[in-house]
């Protein structure tokens, strides 16, 4: 009876021996399944997270090259302006050293100048004598400027124009050394030599 019941208990411990060990194998192979599964829920939630990223990164890059690129056009136009008004700055100041090329230039200050003098001049005797002086001291070195620019050094004979800027009337001559005559016209122009009978110079 005892040999039975050690056998008994032996077989019955090794039924559930046998039966816990599978179900341990069953519950292992579970936790494996659902460890698998978990990493495959984690892979594919990682997945979608990064897509996510990586669709809202490119639409961010493609907003930042749109706005980049508006920007780009903005300066560019901006940079047309400028450089137009620049290059319309540039050819007023041409055409202004053009226009003065042939002229004497003087300064508001000089002209100011000029003007308080021959307030004097219906005081005087002799005016031809402040006449000299306005010539030596305002209109000699521009003058000297004005030959030195159109003649550079030489004393050509020729035919010349003076233009009044006021009307646009000529004045046509002829001279054998046209630097010599200008300076003439300018001082009879001025009363700072005897003036002949020609309507230039009180034009």
């Amino acid at each position: 009876m005892n040999q039975y019941a050690q056998e008994s208990a032996d077989l019955l411990y090794e039924k559930n021996y046998n039966i816990a060990h599978l179900n341990f194998e069953k519950a292992a192979e579970k936790m494996a399944e659902e460890s698998r599964q978990a990493q495959e829920d984690y892979k594919k939630e990682y997945l979608t997270v990064l897509e996510e990223a990586n669709k809202s990164f490119i639409k961010e890059i493609s907003y930042n090259k749109k706005e980049l690129e508006e920007l780009r056009l903005t300066l560019n136009e901006a940079r047309s302006v400028v450089d137009a008004a620049v290059e319309a700055n540039i050819r007023k100041q041409k055409e202004k050293e053009q226009e003065n090329f042939y002229r004497l230039v003087l300064s508001d200050k000089d002209l100011n100048e000029i003007k308080k003098l021959r307030e004097i001049i219906p005081l005087l005797k002799e005016p031809e004598a402040l006449n000299k002086v306005i010539w030596s001291v305002y209109y000699q070195k521009p003058y000297t400027d004005l030959i030195g620019r159109v003649f550079q050094g030489k004393k050509p004979s020729g035919i010349y124009k003076i233009t009044n800027i006021e009307n646009g009337m000529t004045y046509v001559g002829q001279a054998a050394c046209v630097p010599d005559r200008w300076a003439q016209h300018i001082k009879r122009g001025l009363g700072a030599e005897p003036q002949t009978r020609n309507k230039l110079y009180p034009a």
